[in-house]
């Protein structure tokens, strides 16, 4: 068991990553001229905000999940009850994942 909260919490934070990293690349000039379609601080808001909605969607597509198998509890108490602090833990590595990928962002690859 603890082997996979591991890896929830490592999927998490390649999740926010990536999100913060596509978003820094809004935040930068695209050929050095032409200003950056928005601020650093809205893309790494951004990135954050979608990562928080990443971990409630995934949560509450497991919560479905069991309701779907004949689970009975609401979202809260299902998620409490199976997963512990894990969801939590989950949205504060992802944010802080996001927040770092949108200001170390953008990857470019030059040849």
């Amino acid at each position: 068991m603890l082997e996979e909260r591991r890896g929830l919490l490592a999927l998490a934070g390649i999740g926010g990553a990536v999100l913060g990293l596509f978003a820094a690349e809004a935040a930068v000039s695209p050929d050095g001229t032409a200003p950056p379609m928005m601020s650093r601080g809205r893309a790494t808001r951004i990135a954050v905000g979608l990562a928080i909605m990443m971990i409630a969607a995934s949560a509450l597509g497991i919560w479905a999940y069991g309701r779907f198998q004949g689970g009975v509890m609401d979202p809260l108490s299902y998620l409490w009850t199976m997963l512990g602090l894990l969801v939590p833990a989950q949205a504060v590595i992802a944010a802080a994942a996001a927040a770092w990928g949108a200001g170390a962002g953008p990857i470019r690859w030059h040849s």
